[in-house]
């Protein structure tokens, strides 16, 4: 019985029918037809199509990331772009990789639409850490506010969304250890 084909299979499968395909078109005499037949008996038992031989060639990518926030928005933008494809992780003392089988475009479209998403993730951290702040009151009591801020003052329509983040979040507090 034929165990099911990963990915690694069958790209190593086509890869061997376009050389034989190369074969059928360009060899000479008897080799030609031989590798016109065989190719035709491969197509038909594996289900591969003209069409699957024209694609483009999968391979396998290392996509880098630095911490484990970085490494899950990476998971998701994978699923987002090739859905279910297994992926393989890598975590040494220096190197943080996440690996996948795709074509170079997919790969590209991986990297714009996870360098796009890094950015955002990095702007709404900043509003939910304000709001995180706020909801948990981390700020000095103002007789210990030594110097003012210059930061610019917040728009209305940020305090907005850092208020509609704080009602979704639990407060936490911290009880002394030491009764005085």
């Amino acid at each position: 019985m034929e165990g099911r084909r990963t990915m690694a299979d069958n790209q190593s499968l086509i890869e061997r029918i376009r050389k034989l395909a190369v074969i059928a078109e360009k060899g000479a005499g008897g080799e030609k037809e031989a590798a016109a037949l065989l190719l035709e008996r491969l197509m038909d038992k594996h289900g591969i199509t003209e069409s699957d031989l024209e694609e483009e060639p999968i391979e396998f990518e290392w996509f880098k990331y630095k911490d484990d926030l970085q490494r899950k928005l990476l998971h998701q933008v994978i699923y987002t772009v090739l859905g279910d494809r297994e992926l393989y992780n890598w975590k040494g003392s220096r190197k943080k990789e996440v690996g996948v089988y795709c074509t170079a475009a997919e790969k590209t479209e991986i990297e714009i639409t996870y360098d796009f998403y890094y950015r955002a993730m990095q702007e709404e951290l900043e509003t939910f850490l304000y709001a995180f702040y706020s909801k948990n009151h981390l700020f000095p009591p103002p007789n210990k506010k030594l110097i003012e801020s210059n930061e610019p003052p917040i728009s209305m329509e940020e305090l907005m969304k850092i208020s509609n983040m704080m009602d979704g979040m639990a407060k936490h507090t911290l009880k002394k250890m030491i009764a005085g």
